[in-house]
């Protein structure tokens, strides 16, 4: 079977669950869950994917059929095809059209099934309807937050590709280094830092984030826009890359054509201070609101406290925000393995806006740093 290792440790951990909580059968719809199980995603935007896996038994995948050749480099079950594309009458898949080959499927094997577990955040409706009809004396049960439990703690494949984000996001900030120049706007700064990123990459490279400047800091985030970068402006770039689905989210600020106010020297400290104080806060057992707490207390001992109004971080993989989420009333559990972001941020009129994030992973005694980039305005 063409699983990789990461993929198949997984799905042998599920398995395993899947016995503990009595499921005959589970059930995935969302794309990157199907990912995180078998390795297989679609690049096509609109061409829905659903994975069958029984608890005894060969699973089944349903995809489209111009995928089905991708999806068997990785996945090592039935692949079931449904028509994605011709030229008589399917130009583009609707649920529908999975669903069809699903049920299907199901019929022909005709499992026994007494109890389901079904991802209820992404499945189409379409799909658990007609399974509620072929099984209607099943017992339903949504898994869905208990696929997100399993995901937050990173197996060593997974920590190589956030590894590999993160290189990548610290090449873009020596980019935006060298080029926050006066009188170039946001949007072109973006655009210059994304061809860049294509070159390294050698084709298509997610890129986001937030690129304000001056007084659009205030607003703590938002997209590049045509505001032109002026002598003494703070530049908040809170950059966002992918590599192999998994996330980097950092941030870093800088003072352009100039040097930095001494008040802004003193908010650039402080915020090292609050990220240092969240890094002793992440340690497996600890919880988000523990970890807003640091952060938070660590500005608040300096009187800028009211000026820090957001999140001072979460967790991430192949989302960009997973939990733990580092606000007040958050009781989610840091594991071992964990990968988060404390992204401490100070904003008011005088300075403008800073804000300093960096990506780790959690360790049983200390934390690993993803992120190289300097910290420094």
């Amino acid at each position: 079977m063409p699983w990789g290792e990461g993929p198949r440790l997984r799905w042998r951990r599920l398995l395993k669950w899947m016995e503990e909580q009595q499921l005959d059968m589970l059930v995935m719809g969302g794309q990157k869950n199907i990912y995180y199980f078998t390795g297989y995603i679609t690049a096509r935007l609109f061409m829905p994917a659903y994975l069958f896996i029984p608890v005894e038994g060969e699973p089944f995948l349903v995809t489209g059929k111009a995928d089905s050749e991708q999806a068997a480099k990785t996945f090592g079950g039935e692949i079931v095809e449904y028509v994605n594309y011709n030229l008589d009458n399917v130009m583009r898949p609707y649920p529908i059209h999975g669903v069809e080959a699903a049920v299907k499927t199901l019929r022909r094997r005709q499992p026994k099934i007494r109890k389901l577990g079904y991802e209820g955040w992404a499945l189409d409706a379409v799909l658990l309807h007609e399974m509620l009809k072929m099984f209607p004396t099943a017992e339903f049960t949504d898994v869905s937050e208990n696929i997100l439990l399993m995901r937050r703690s990173k197996d060593e494949d997974e920590l190589q590709y956030l590894r590999e984000a993160a290189k990548l996001n610290d090449s873009a900030y020596r980019v935006a280094k060298e080029n926050a120049a006066v009188d170039r706007s946001e949007a072109e700064l973006y655009t210059i830092i994304h061809s860049e990123l294509v070159k390294k990459k050698g084709g298509f490279q997610f890129f986001a984030g937030d690129f304000v400047s001056g007084e659009r800091c205030l607003q703590i985030g938002g997209p590049p826009t045509s505001r032109r970068l002026q002598v003494g402006d703070t530049l908040i770039l809170d950059l966002w890359v992918t590599h192999q689905e998994y996330w980097s989210d950092t941030c870093r600020t800088f003072v352009v054509g100039a040097v930095p106010s001494a008040l802004q020297k003193r908010v650039f400290e402080v915020l090292r201070e609050a990220l240092k104080a969240g890094e002793a806060a992440l340690r497996p057992g600890a919880t988000g609101s523990d970890v807003y707490r640091a952060v938070y207390e660590a500005i608040e001992r300096h009187g800028y406290g009211k000026y820090f109004p957001h999140h001072a971080g979460h967790a991430l993989g192949l989302e960009a925000w997973e939990p733990p989420y580092f606000i007040p009333g958050d009781q989610n559990i840091i594991t071992e393995n964990t990968v988060c972001a404390l992204e401490p941020g100070i904003y008011f009129g005088e300075v403008g806006g800073v804000r300093l994030e960096n990506n780790y992973v959690v360790k049983r005694y200390g934390v690993e740093v993803l992120n190289e980039f300097p910290l420094e305005p």
